[in-house]
C-alpha cells in the first residue's frame, strides 16, 4: 500500500516515514486530506420529494419556456476565510452555542499555539486565543485531529501522538468556562491494537461527538465501519456498526449516521443499544454532513444537494440542488453543515479540498432568481469524468441562467460497453443525443465519417494561437483542416531502466530481442489480460492498417506476446474478468516497487502511468541510481476527457461556450488526479508547485521499501521536457481490445494454436470495423 501524508513537524515526519514503510502493502491512500471520504457523483439522494427547486418534467427537461417561470432558489456565496499567518493552518470549522461560526487554527514552529476566529455580523473574523486549547503539556507541540462542541455544552479536542514509537490518541475537555482543559481517562484509548516491529498502535480517534449526558461517540481510524460510544459515568463502551463513512451527528440522546449497508440513515439510541428508526436514503459514495434544528428536523448535505427530513418524518425534501453549485465538485468533500432559522432557512457548508484546505459556502434563498435555469445543455460520457463534473459546477456558478445536465451512461455497476455505445449511436444517428460528447471509449472516426460531430476549429484556434493549450497535444487533432475532438487531460506512460532496456520498448520485436540477449524479466509479472490489453494499446498502430487488422503483423504480435508472457511469468487472471480501464495494470507496474530496478536487479524495466507531479516522486527516487534512466514510451500519451460537439445540438452557442470554458485555467488548474492539464498556464503552475512536506513510502510483504519526497525544482523542470515531447495519443477502442484479449488469452496459456486465434480475431475485428 502506498501512503501519502502531509508532515507538519520534524519529529512526526521521521516517525511517520518509518511507520508507513512498515505498515503499507501496495495500495494508494492519501491521508493528508482532512475529512477525506469516498466521493461518488450519483445525484439521486433517496426518496426525495420534488420541490420548487425541481421545476423539471419527468424526462428531466426544462418546462415549456412559454410558461411563466417559477421563481426562487438557493444561491451559493463563498465566505472569505480569515487571513492566516505563516505556518498557521485550519484544524476545524464549527458552530458555537450562539450559532456563530468558529474556525480553529494551529500555528506551528516557535510560536506554537491554537487560535479561534469567530465570524462577525459584518462577515469579518475576530481572532482570540482559546485558553483550554492551549493549556499545558498535553497539547504542546501536538496537532489536534478533531474539535467539537458537545451537546453537554463543553468543547472537546482529540489528539494523536506519534512520539516514542507510539501511535496513540488522547482527548481533552474544556473546563472553567473554557479557560483550562482536563485530560479524559478513557480505558479504550489505552488498549493496544497491534504491535509492528517495535511500533505500538492504539486507537486513533479521527472524529468524535458528545451526547448530552457526556457520553463520547468515537470514530477510530483502525476500525472503519463502526463507532464506539463511551460512557464515563457507567465506565462502559458500546460498539455501533455503521456504513463506510466517517461523518455523523448527535442529538441530545441519539447518534445519526448511515446504516451498515448504506441504504438509509439511522437514529441510534445508545441507552437502548439499537436504532430507534431507519429512514430510507440512497447514500451515494459522497460524504454526508448533518445538521439538526431545534424542532428535530434533520438537514443532510451531500454531492446531490441539501435535503430536509422533518422530525418523525419519512420523506426527504431537496431544498438545494447540488448539481447547480459547488457540492457536486469532485475537488470538494463535505466536512460540516449548519442551518440558520428564519423566514427562509440559510445554510453554511464546510468543505475540504484537494489541497488539504477548507472552503466555507453560504446558501441563501433568492426569490428573484428562476427556480430552474432558463437555458440548458446536456453532456454525455460513458463513464464518470471528474474534470467534466468539476467544470460543470464552475460554469454554472458563472452562468446562473444555464443548467448543464451530465449523463453518465455506465455507473459503478458496470455493464456491457457495446450495449451502451449502440444505444448512444441509435440516438445520435436519429439526430438526437447530448449537446456535448465526452468521446473516451466511443468510435470517434465513425462519428466523423457519419457527420455526427461538428468542427470546433473556431473554439480551438484562438486557444492555440494564444498559446493557451499545449501544441504538442492539440496538433494531432487537426485533420483535413478541421478539429472534431480535443482532450482535457493526458497522462504519460513512462518507462524506467537501463538505457538498452528502455530503448527496447519501441516495439515488441525489440523487447523480444532484449529478452533473448539478457534473459532478465523485462517487467514485473502481471496477468495475461492486463498484459494483452496494455501491449495491444501501446502497439495498436502496428496491428491495424487501412481500417483493418493486419494478419501478418498480428501473427507476429501474438508470437512476441507469448515470449514476453513467459519471460515475466504472467499468470491467469483472478475472478475479475477483462479490466475495462485502459491502460490497465502494466502502466502502474508496482510503482517502481521497492526500487527493484536499481537495488535488487529483479526486472529490467518498471513502467508507470504518470498523471501529475506527485506521480514522479518514486521515479526520481529510483533515478538516484545513476545507471537508471527514464523516457516516455515512443513519445506517446494517454488522452482523457476528449470532448466533441454534436452536430445536431439545438443549443450550439451555449455548447461551444461550455467547451471553450473547459480549456481555461479555472478548470485546468485543479488537480483531480485524472491527468495533466492541456492548458499551458496550468501546466506551468503544476510544475512550479513545491510541496516540500509531501512524503511517499511504499513497501510490500517481501520487504521492499522505498521512500520519496516531492521532486526538486530541477527534476520537475526536467520532467516538463518529457511532457512537451509527447505527441502521439494512444487511441484505444475498448471493444476491439476485448476481442483481442478474449481470443488471445487461451493462446498465451497454451490452450489454442496461433492460426485459430488469428482467424477468430480477424473475423470479429474486421466485421466490427466494417459496421
Amino acid at each position: 500500500m502506498l501512503n501519502i501524508k502531509r508532515i507538519r513537524n520534524l519529529e512526526e515526519y521521521k516517525l511517520r516515514r518509518k511507520i508507513t514503510a512498515l505498515f503499507v502493502i501496495l495500495l494508494i491512500v492519501i491521508t493528508s486530506l482532512p475529512g477525506c471520504s469516498k466521493k461518488g457523483k450519483d445525484q439521486e439522494a433517496g426518496q426525495l420529494n420534488s420541490t420548487v427547486n425541481d421545476g423539471q418534467t419527468d424526462n428531466g427537461k426544462i418546462k415549456d419556456k412559454s410558461e411563466e417561470p417559477t421563481m426562487g432558489r438557493y444561491m451559493e456565496e463563498e465566505v472569505a476565510l480569515p487571513e492566516l499567518s505563516s505556518n498557521e493552518r485550519i484544524i476545524k470549522i464549527l458552530e458555537n452555542a450562539d450559532k456563530q461560526m468558529e474556525i480553529y487554527t494551529l500555528k506551528s514552529g516557535d510560536e506554537f499555539g491554537y487560535f479561534c476566529y469567530q465570524l462577525q455580523e459584518d462577515m469579518t473574523w475576530k481572532r482570540n486565543t482559546p485558553g483550554w486549547l492551549n493549556d499545558g503539556e498535553a497539547v504542546k507541540n501536538k496537532s489536534a485531529e478533531d474539535i467539537c462542541l458537545g451537546m453537554d455544552g463543553n468543547y472537546y479536542a482529540s489528539f494523536i501522538d506519534y512520539s516514542d514509537n507510539n501511535v496513540k490518541s488522547y482527548i481533552i475537555k474544556s473546563e472553567d468556562s473554557g479557560k483550562t482543559a482536563g485530560l479524559l481517562k478513557i480505558p479504550y484509548l489505552e488498549k493496544e491494537t497491534q504491535i509492528l516491529e517495535n511500533y505500538h498502535y492504539y486507537p486513533s480517534i479521527e472524529k468524535m461527538r458528545v451526547l448530552k449526558d457526556g457520553s463520547l461517540v468515537l470514530y477510530d481510524r483502525w476500525e472503519t465501519g463502526s463507532l464506539h460510544v463511551y460512557s464515563e459515568k457507567e465506565d462502559q463502551l458500546d460498539k455501533l456498526s455503521i456504513g463506510d463513512e466517517q461523518n455523523f451527528i448527535t442529538s441530545d440522546e441519539d447518534i445519526i449516521t448511515v446504516n451498515e449497508d448504506g441504504t438509509g440513515v439511522i437514529f441510534y439510541d445508545p441507552a437502548l443499544g439499537k436504532a430507534e428508526r431507519t429512514i430510507d436514503f440512497n447514500n451515494t459514495e459522497s460524504a454526508n454532513a448533518y445538521a439538526l434544528k431545534e424542532d428535530g428536523t434533520l438537514i443532510l448535505g451531500n454531492s446531490g444537494g441539501i435535503h430536509r427530513l422533518p422530525n418523525n418524518g419519512t420523506l426527504w425534501e431537496t431544498v438545494v440542488d447540488g448539481s447547480l453549485n459547488s457540492m457536486s465538485m469532485p475537488s470538494l468533500q463535505f466536512n460540516g453543515l449548519f442551518v440558520r432559522e428564519g423566514e427562509q432557512e440559510e445554510y453554511y457548508a464546510v468543505y475540504t479540498n484537494n489541497d488539504s484546505g477548507y472552503e466555507l459556502m453560504h446558501y441563501v434563498f433568492n426569490e428573484k432568481v428562476a427556480s430552474v435555469p432558463e437555458k440548458e445543455i446536456t453532456v454525455y460520457s460513458l463513464k464518470e469524468n471528474k474534470t467534466i463534473r468539476q467544470a460543470i459546477s464552475l460554469y454554472q456558478a458563472e452562468n446562473s441562467d444555464t443548467k448543464v445536465n451530465y449523463v453518465v451512461a455506465m455507473g459503478d455497476e458496470g455493464g456491457n460497453v457495446s450495449d451502451y455505445i449502440r444505444a448512444l449511436n441509435t440516438e445520435l444517428l436519429a439526430g438526437n443525443g447530448a449537446d456535448v460528447l465526452v468521446l473516451d471509449g466511443l468510435p470517434v472516426d465513425s462519428y466523423i465519417e457519419k457527420g455526427v460531430l461538428s468542427d470546433i476549429t473556431d473554439i480551438m484556434n484562438p486557444l492555440e494561437q494564444s498559446g493557451e493549450v499545449l501544441s504538442n497535444i492539440s496538433d494531432y487533432y487537426h485533420k483535413d483542416g478541421k478539429v472534431y475532438e480535443m482532450p482535457l487531460r493526458f497522462s504519460i506512460p513512462v518507462i524506467a531502466g537501463k538505457t538498452e532496456a528502455i530503448k527496447a520498448a519501441v516495439n515488441t520485436d525489440s523487447i523480444v530481442k532484449y529478452i533473448k540477449q539478457t534473459n532478465i524479466p523485462y517487467s514485473e509479472s502481471t496477468t495475461y489480460q492486463a498484459l494483452l490489453q496494455d501491449y495491444s494499446a501501446l502497439y495498436s498502430r502496428e496491428l491495424f492498417q487501412n481500417g483493418e487488422l493486419n494478419e501478418e503483423s498480428f501473427t507476429l504480435f501474438l508470437r512476441n506476446m507469448k515470449i514476453i508472457a513467459e519471460n515475466i511469468k504472467a499468470s491467469e487472471n483472478d475472478e475479475n474478468s477483462i479490466n475495462e480501464s485502459i491502460p490497465s495494470q502494466l502502466f502502474f507496474d508496482k510503482l517502481f516497487l521497492g526500487n527493484v530496478v536499481s537495488l535488487q536487479k529483479k526486472v529490467a524495466t518498471s513502467t508507470e502511468q504518470v498523471k501529475n507531479i506527485m506521480g514522479t516522486m518514486l521515479l526520481f527516487e529510483v533515478l538516484k541510481d545513476k545507471d537508471i534512466g527514464y523516457q516516455s514510451i515512443n513519445q506517446m500519451y494517454i488522452p482523457s476527457g476528449a470532448v466533441g460537439l454534436n452536430s445536431k445540438s439545438g443549443e450550439t452557442d451555449i455548447a461551444k461556450k461550455f467547451i471553450g470554458f473547459l480549456f481555461g485555467e479555472k478548470v485546468q488548474d485543479t488537480n483531480l488526479y485524472d491527468g495533466f492539464p492541456v492548458n499551458a498556464g496550468s501546466m506551468k503552475k503544476w510544475i512550479a508547485e513545491d510541496n516540500a512536506d509531501f512524503n511517499v513510502t511504499i513497501g510490500d510483504a517481501e520487504g521492499y521499501k522505498l521512500s520519496a519526497e516531492w521532486p526538486k525544482k530541477e527534476e520537475r523542470e526536467a520532467f516538463l521536457t518529457t511532457v512537451m515531447e509527447v505527441k502521439i495519443p494512444i487511441e484505444t477502442n475498448q471493444i476491439l481490445l476485448n476481442m483481442i484479449v478474449e481470443e488471445a488469452v487461451p493462446f498465451l496459456k497454451g490452450e489454442t494454436d496461433e492460426s485459430q486465434v488469428v482467424a477468430a480475431v480477424k473475423t470479429k475485428v474486421n466485421t466490427y470495423l466494417a459496421e
